[in-house]
């Protein structure tokens, strides 16, 4: 993704890690792809190079609905790039 400074944006892989450390392997496999579709990225400066968690569940299943003991709010989180995509429904909920 170009950002209007003439930077772009590389990624994102989905590992199942429990720390933000970038791997080399990670950032191999992202510059691998970018470079097949775009080949002058070889000659790009590499300026950064992070992670992040996501939140995501055992089941990979997103928690949608109603906060315990917290009247009025929901939850609509656990929704990995895998889990938002996936064909099961998510669990009936009704805002009380």
């Amino acid at each position: 993704m170009p950002r209007a400074s003439g930077e772009v944006v590389v990624g994102a892989t989905v590992e199942e890690r429990a720390d933000t450390a970038v791997t080399a392997g990670g950032v191999l496999t992202l510059l691998r792809a970018a470079a097949e579709l775009v080949p002058e990225l070889v000659e790009y400066e590499l300026v950064e190079a992070v992670a992040g968690l996501r939140p995501g569940t055992p089941d990979n299943a997103p928690i949608i609905g109603p906060l315990p003991g917290r009247p009025g709010v929901l939850a609509a989180t656990g929704t990995t790039a895998t889990a938002s995509c996936s064909p099961r429904s998510p669990p009936a909920w009704s805002p009380s």
